[in-house]
């Protein structure tokens, strides 16, 4: 929270210079990553004709038709599948760790799709940051070179003040207000089954102080984040 308030005051000078809104709301946005930076080619809507009727014998052919070219297109899309394997995989021979990396994000994640990709301009970005690392740094430092090094960034707030002071982006992103109170929208019985849970946690709390137990840290700290609860990004 601390990090978040001190970040406020400097994108809020930024957004008023890009002609953008930007609330304390947007930063605690950001901090808990809402906000992500897409590299490459965004894909767009389809362009697909509109079918019309057809008769029995036409619908018949058209159907067969169809067969014929679904067979033809995933064929072809098993050949650029594997084309794209192999051109990654030629990529990222010197990236080591970049592939460790999506190995692990690949693990943790049961096999599911991602947009993340390596993004082939960041990649010796990464390899230059990374040899700047001391050879007993923690792992985790290396993981967040190599996530940087994809095509989409997921930025907290004050990563994103340095993208637009350092031009990665050229202004911040457009997020009105009301959209995201919109989507902080709860249902009713969340917040009460979230309010029961604190009353809960407090009432353990009053019991270990009852009978001279030590207090547990994440007990402590689910009262004080409740405490918060008047803060603009859960009203």
């Amino acid at each position: 929270m601390l990090g978040t308030k001190k970040n406020v005051k400097a994108l809020e000078d930024l957004a008023s210079f890009d002609g953008v809104e930007w609330t304390l709301a947007h930063t605690i946005l950001a901090d808990m990553g809402g906000i992500a930076i897409y590299f490459g080619p965004f894909p767009g809507p389809s362009k697909a004709r509109p079918r019309q009727k057809l008769s029995k014998s036409a619908g018949a052919l058209e159907a067969l038709l169809s067969e014929e070219k679904t067979m033809f297109l995933d064929e072809k899309a098993k050949d650029e599948t594997k084309k794209s394997e192999e051109d990654m995989k030629e990529m990222l021979k010197d990236y080591d760790f970049i592939t460790t990396f999506m190995k692990k994000q690949n693990w943790w994640l049961g096999g599911c799709e991602i947009p993340w990709k390596p993004f082939e301009k960041h990649l010796p970005h990464a390899k230059r940051a990374k040899a700047l690392l001391p050879e007993d740094s923690l792992e985790w430092k290396t993981e967040n070179i190599a996530a940087l090094a994809g095509s989409v960034w997921v930025l907290d707030s004050k990563q994103l003040e340095i993208a637009r002071l350092h031009g990665i982006i050229d202004e911040l992103p457009d997020i009105k207000l009301a959209d995201i109170e919109d989507t902080n929208k709860s249902d009713a019985l969340v917040k009460v089954l979230a309010v029961m849970q604190v009353v809960w946690i407090v009432v353990q709390l009053c019991g270990r102080v009852y009978y001279g137990l030590p207090l547990a840290p994440p007990g402590t700290h689910h009262c004080r984040f409740f405490c918060h609860c008047h803060h603009p990004v859960f009203d």
